[in-house]
């Protein structure tokens, strides 16, 4: 028998086992649907791991070495 929640994030009634919407929501034990998941929170779980990346790149020496 599935489970039945409310959607932390759009607040819609769903059957099923929900979802982790961390880093969207962050209530212990809240869940998403199906729709917030691929919507929202893979979207923001992607858009982490692109700044996580950048933060950990060489930055890039932004002063002229050139001599004239």
């Amino acid at each position: 028998m599935k489970q039945s929640f409310t959607c932390s994030i759009c607040g819609a009634k769903t059957r099923g086992f929900g979802n982790n919407p961390d880093p969207v929501v962050t209530i212990p034990d809240a869940r998403c649907c199906d729709s917030c998941n691929r919507d929202y929170v893979i979207k923001a779980r992607i858009l982490m791991i692109g700044l996580i990346d950048a933060a950990r790149s060489p930055k890039k020496n932004r002063q002229s070495t050139r001599t004239e």
